[in-house]
């Protein structure tokens, strides 16, 4: 079976097949890629997500340049994404030399078109997580509806929970900051209050799948139903 460890040999298919115009072998590649760097919410959230995030950036970093050259911009949304996840600023600008199986070093650099859509697109995806996604973190209770058991019932449990995820945030170097992060909200649950961790959930779900609709608009990428018919 193919896995996301065969990624390099993948993208060779894609290359060879998109150079010497082989069209079922290109499709094949593809067909696999947009497995693993999906157009669709719900399978992206169900991706695995690795032990050391930073371990993956070299193979996002891969297929993003492949998906340019090759002219297949449907992969490029959720690999520019997940670069951001992946990879520091720095690693996104300068590069990262990586360890191969030979013994050698190989450079793992993003193309220019790439790091552009990505310096664009990253502070944004972040400000929405804060302001947006997850804004009941680091603004909590400034929405509480007028109906009262729709309210907080432990103000100083969730208001400390509260502070304490956004200082994470907070005191971080890098600013970046997920927005498609699968939160644990079973673990939500058994520190806020009910009433809380049930709006929060339901005000995740519902962001998360306005802001993945706007996800190629914040890369400089056309619409998700424009990439899909290229």
């Amino acid at each position: 079976d193919i896995t996301v460890k065969d990624a390099a040999m993948v993208v060779g298919l894609l290359r060879l097949s998109t150079k010497y115009e082989v069209p079922h072998l290109r499709h094949r590649a593809i067909q696999i890629l947009r497995e693993w760097y999906p157009a669709e919410l719900v399978t992206f959230m169900a991706l695995p997500r690795a032990f050391l995030p930073r371990d993956e950036y070299p193979r996002h970093a891969l297929v993003a340049n492949a998906a340019r050259e090759t002219d297949v911009p449907i992969l490029l949304p959720a690999a520019l994404l997940l670069c951001c996840a992946t990879a520091s600023v720095n690693t996104l600008w300068d590069g990262l030399d990586v360890p191969t199986e030979a013994g050698t070093v190989a450079r793992c650099d993003l193309s220019q078109m790439n790091k552009r859509a990505l310096f664009l697109g990253r502070p944004l995806l972040a400000h929405h997580a804060r302001t947006r996604v997850q804004s009941f973190f680091f603004y909590p209770h400034t929405d509480e509806p007028r109906d009262k058991t729709l309210r907080c019932q432990a103000p100083e449990r969730c208001g400390s929970f509260c502070r304490i995820y956004a200082s994470v945030y907070d005191d971080k170097e890098d600013p970046w900051m997920n927005p498609f992060y699968k939160l644990n909200w079973k673990s939500i649950r058994s520190t806020c209050c009910n009433v809380c961790a049930a709006r929060w959930e339901k005000h995740h779900d519902e962001a998360t799948k306005e802001l993945w609709k706007e996800l190629p608009k914040l890369f400089d990428l056309p619409s998700w139903d424009v990439l899909k018919e290229q």
